[in-house]
């Protein structure tokens, strides 16, 4: 197995307009959580605290955990469906995406920001219960100034996705500047942007990494395994392929090579076959060493 690395190419950063954009995800939520200045005050003064001096505070829970688990849930699974397909970019809110994945990142956001809505609603019918709830067990610490209206707790959540065209350098115009300023700002940006697609080219070796690490912990001898571990390594190379921006060698290379060497894997032969199961982890260990020369703990 022989994987060479070279360099992203500079002229891939020509054509990116044309083949990504930039997605910002914004979420907003009630985060059921309040401070409460009485208590904070009662404790400073029992232990005799100023209160004026003292930056002590008092934070507690309105609801119960439960109450807001599904809720919470699927903000997650809608936060991890996003940079799962997509890339980093300079800034963490906003992300990259190629237009390979445009249609499926789409479809499964809908899915899962209507997973979000289902739920949301599902709380607000649920509310006047939990405020019982929170009223009998909270007892004093209880303020019903601190709860928000049924219509303001299902107006605090939202999702926002924003769509923006990736950035074009030779197009960058700027009035006042000379021709040389100008260039100057056009090379620093490239080499940012190059930069950048360095560091998400290594993001998807990197994640293709981590599921083969996963695979050859699993098959430790007498160790149990799910059958996702080992289909999620081919689930990741063709997201991987789809989100491969710049094209980059590395990545296709990679790519390449774990298909070759797990794409006839037979997951019943690893649980019955231990021979095999041995062939098989020798294989990801190879794969592992040779995307990441120095990491030892896969060295056979």
């Amino acid at each position: 197995m022989n994987i060479r690395y070279t360099t992203t190419r500079l002229e891939a950063i020509m054509a990116l307009e044309e083949r990504a954009m930039l997605v910002r995800l914004s979420i907003s939520q009630w985060y059921n959580r309040a401070l409460d200045r009485k208590v904070a005050e009662e404790v400073a003064t029992k232990y005799e605290v100023s209160s004026t001096d003292s930056q002590d505070l008092y934070i507690k829970t309105l609801l119960p955990k439960v109450a807001m688990r599904n809720v919470n849930r699927a903000i997650s699974e809608l936060r991890t469906f996003h940079y799962a397909n997509t890339l980093p970019w300079q800034d963490d809110s906003v992300r990259i995406i190629s237009s390979a994945a445009f249609f499926s990142y789409q479809q499964g956001m809908l899915e899962r920001k209507m997973t979000l809505e289902t739920e949301v609603e599902q709380l607000v019918a649920n509310y006047p219960s939990w405020l019982k709830h929170a009223r009998e067990t909270k007892k004093g610490l209880f303020d019903e100034s601190q709860y928000p209206s049924a219509q303001a707790l299902r107006a605090a959540f939202g999702v926002r996705i924003t769509f923006l065209p990736f950035p074009h350098v030779d197009d960058f115009r700027v009035q006042g500047l000379s021709e040389e300023q100008i260039a100057d700002i056009k090379a620093q940006t490239k080499a940012e942007l190059t930069a950048t697609l360095s560091q998400a080219s290594q993001n998807l070796i990197d994640r293709i990494y981590e599921r083969l690490y996963t695979l050859y912990q699993a098959l430790e001898p007498e160790k149990v395994f799910r059958d996702n571990t080992v289909t999620s390594i081919q689930e990741t190379v063709e997201l991987v392929e789809r989100l491969n921006i710049a094209d980059d060698e590395r990545v296709n290379l990679t790519c390449d090579a774990v298909r070759t060497e797990m794409g006839g894997t037979m997951i019943p032969l690893l649980r019955s076959d231990p021979t095999y199961r041995l062939r098989v982890r020798a294989q990801v260990a190879e794969l592992l060493n040779t995307i990441n020369p120095n990491y030892k703990d896969t060295k056979q």
